[in-house]
Parts: structure tokens; sequence; C-alpha cells
């Protein structure tokens, strides 16, 4: 009987065994075939919804700014890709089919260079490299070579070229907006009077937002031509004459943009001051000095001032630093002509140092002027219903190259997002280059002198006392 109920108990064992079994291998080839599923159907979708960009820079996405623009774009524009589809470079593709998937009115066609040779000659006498893009709009076209779309430099270590960034977005969205645009802006810089010139990725933000940049001597010209979307006043060393200043207002109050950055200078500037006063700006005759350690940078000079938030600062206000080195300082009145955005302020505490070569101490010092200034704002002056403009900065040193790369590009971000704005238009946009490198960290030396007392003194102290106090406690047990 025993042997019975052991057989029949065994053959219930192995029949659950077999149906286990049978339902494993049914469950395992049921995912099998989901998981190839789910693979065939994700190949056939497209980088812009397959893939997802976990670059700290977003390099494979879309600014706000081109999406924006996109949105509003309404003509159709063809972007014809040099070269064959399976061999583009795989972040140009990506990239490309961002822009497919945000508008409809955007197609990208592919010419193989081995079966249309004579394709690229229709719209340039240059010879193309392959993955270079030929933009075509109803009205214009343009070319964005190859090599323009990665910003590269000498490592003068191994004296190799090294790729530092990618400015795909920065050059399609340039070129889309150059031939949709219904006329190209012309902004013009004031020379004549030692102004400054523009560095290299300053100029390369006015080429992408599509702004023509012509050189102006006002002595050459009875009033800044008509055609002026707007005028640059850059750091001037001498004074401009009356009649200069004088073309200057008139422009000015026939509804013109201007940006106008001073500098410390020891000469007499009258005539140039005279421009800013018609919009309530005046400037200290002397450099600015920190005496908060959150508001500088090393040096009292180097300032890190407030960034206050608002349409040209909001991509950066809370997360990163301006750095204006050897700035004046601006104060500026508003009343019901004039309507003042603050970008750019130092601390309350900040020192006017009239004659810095002789200087004894960055504190205050007898006559030395202290409080709140202004190291960059906007002023709207609204007259007889004519509404003028003024960008006003109080750094020479603001817009160059090395002092935005001390802050990781910031202040090329204002920059961009002021020049943006000067086109009757306003439709002009310009994208600065993504980083592949990752940029230092520039901090306020309150924040350096915290950290170094953390790092070298604070926490090996602690580790020593818990390190003591475990060994202690070891010992007694």
């Amino acid at each position: 009987m025993n042997t019975l109920v052991k057989g029949i108990t065994s053959a219930d064992t192995g029949a659950k065994s077999l149906k286990t079994g049978v339902f494993s291998s049914g469950m395992i080839a049921a995912a099998i075939a989901v998981t190839v599923l789910v693979n065939l159907v994700a190949d056939q979708l497209p980088l812009s919804v397959s893939s997802i960009d976990m670059t700290s820079n977003h390099l494979y996405s879309l600014t706000d700014d081109t999406v924006q623009f996109l949105k509003n774009m309404q003509e159709d524009v063809t972007i014809y890709v040099y070269g064959k589809k399976s061999t583009l470079d795989e972040t140009i593709s990506r990239t490309l089919s961002k822009y497919e998937s945000e508008s409809s009115h955007i197609k990208v066609e592919y010419k193989d260079p081995v079966k249309y040779p004579n394709f690229a000659s229709d719209y340039t006498s240059d010879t193309l490299q392959e993955n270079s893009l030929i933009v075509v709009g109803e009205k214009r076209n343009k070319v964005i070579s190859y090599e323009d779309m990665y910003e590269t430099q000498i490592d003068y270590n191994t004296y190799s070229q090294q790729t530092t960034g990618y400015d795909g977005e920065g050059r399609i969205t340039s070129a889309l907006d150059y031939v949709t645009a219904a006329e190209m802006p012309v902004v013009y810089r004031i020379t004549g009077h030692d102004e400054q010139e523009l560095d290299s990725s300053f100029r390369t933000a006015m080429e992408k937002a599509n702004l023509t940049v012509e050189d102006l001597n006002l002595m050459d010209q009875d009033k800044v031509p008509e055609d002026a979307d707007a005028i640059m006043i850059l750091a001037p060393l001498s004074d401009f004459s009356t009649d200069d200043a004088q073309k200057v207002k008139d422009y000015m109050a026939a509804g013109g943009k201007a940006i106008v950055v001073t500098t410390y200078t020891d000469q007499d500037m009258t005539n140039f001051k005279s421009i800013l006063d018609e919009y309530g700006v005046s400037v200290t005759k002397g450099i600015l000095a920190e005496t908060d350690n959150g508001h500088y940078y090393q040096n009292p000079f180097y300032l890190i001032p407030e960034v206050k938030s608002n349409t040209y600062t909001s991509d950066f206000a809370d997360s990163k630093y301006v750095f204006a080195p050897y700035a004046q300082g601006l104060t500026v009145s508003e009343n019901d002509a004039l309507s003042v955005t603050q970008m750019l302020v130092t601390s309350e505490n900040a020192v006017v140092k009239d004659d810095p070569q002789n200087m004894t101490s960055y504190e205050s010092e007898d006559g030395d002027e202290t409080g709140q200034f202004t190291l960059g704002a906007k002023v709207e002056k609204t007259a007889d219903d004519t509404t003028s403009t003024l960008f006003v900065f109080s750094s020479e040193n603001l817009f160059t190259d090395e002092s935005s790369q001390m802050v990781g590009g910031s202040n090329l971000q204002l920059f961009t997002r002021v020049i943006n704005d000067l086109s009757e238009e306003q439709s002009s946009v310009s994208i600065p280059v993504k980083k592949y490198t990752q940029e230092s960290i520039t901090v306020p030396q309150n924040q350096f002198v915290f950290l170094g007392l953390t790092t070298v003194i604070l926490l090996p102290v602690l580790l020593l006392t818990a390190g003591i106090v475990i060994w202690v406690r070891r010992r007694r047990r």
C-alpha cells in the first residue's frame, strides 16, 4: 500500500514539475518575443524619439530658443546633406532628426557626391566636405561647412588639434533664420575714438544672429545711415566730438538701438557721457572695488556682480556667474520717460577708486564713493510716441573671450541675448557653441575660503576624531 501511495505521489510531482517547466519555458519564449518586437519597433523610430539626451550640456537636444523659432517659422526649408545617410556624422544626424520632429516645414534630403557630383556647385564655388549642409529657402540659401559645425583648438602639449565644442544647432538655426528672414539687419560699430574690437566668439555670435556688422566713422557721415538697425560703441578711450555725439543722439531720438560699453580712462569724456545723460545714466570716474568677498574673484577689482533675473539673464541668473573685471560704476535714473531693466549690480559695499594707481587700500578711503552700483542695464526712453533702447555696460573686459571663459560662457550668453534684441523684427536668434570639455569653476572669494577650510582642516579633523573614538571603544571591549 505504501509503495502504491509513493508511486502516485511521484507521478503527481512529475506532472507538476512538467507543467511548471512548460510554463517557465513559455514565459521565457514570450519575454524573448516581446524584447525582439520592442527592439524592432524602436529601430524604426526616429532618433528624436528613440534616444534620450543624457549629456550635461544637452549636446543632442535643441535649446528653447531654437524650438520657439521653429514654432514661428512659416516657410518651407530643405536641408540638403552633402553625403550619404549611412555615413553621416552621428551627432549631426541626431540634430537634424530633432529639427524634423519639431517642424513640419523642414525636410532633410541626402545628396551622395558620387551620384550628384555637381549638386553643390549650384550653391557655392567652394569644394565641400562630406557631411556639409546646404540650407535652401524660398528667398535665399546658405552653406554650412562640416568643419564649421565643430569648434577646435590646438593642444600645445601634443601639438594636435582637439575638438572642444559642437556648433551644429547654432549654425543650422542661424541658417534657417537667414534663409527665411524678410531683410538682413545691419549693426554699425562706431569707430574713430580708439574703440575696442570684438573678440572672435562674440563676432561669431553676431554672425550666427545674421547681423551684418559694419564699421562707421561718424566723421565720414552726416548722420548714422538710415539702414542701421542698431549701433555699437565699445569702450572708447578718447572723447567724441560735439558733432559725433549729436549724430548719435539724433539717431537714438528717432527710435534707434545701441549697445554702449564704457571704460576707465583719464581722458575728459564729456561729449561721450552726454549721450548717456539722455538716458539718465551717469558714470563714475574711477574703477570699482568690491569689499564683499562674495562678489569678487581673487582680486577686489575682478567683480562677480549680482545677476538680476530677466529676459536677458534667465538662462543663467540662478546658476552661473558673470565676470566683470575693472568696471566703472553706473547710476541709472528712472522717470516717466525712462524704463530701466537692471541686469548686473554690485553689492551694497562697492567702493569707487578714483585714482587706482595711487590707492593704498581696497577699502573705503577719504573721498571714495561707496554703495551699490549698476554694471549693466537696459534703458528704454519714450518721447513723442517714439521709443529708443540703450543697453549699457561698464566693463570693457565683459564681452571678451577670456572673461567669458572664466565663468563657463555666461558673458557670451548675456551678449547673445542682448544682440538677439537688436533687429527691428526681433527674430534673430544666436545659439552659443555647446562645449565638449568641462568648464573650469569660478567661485567668489568667500566660497573659496570656506571650501578650503572645510577640505584642508575641518574634514581631516573630523575623520581623525572619528578614528580615535572608534579605536578607544575597541580598546575598552
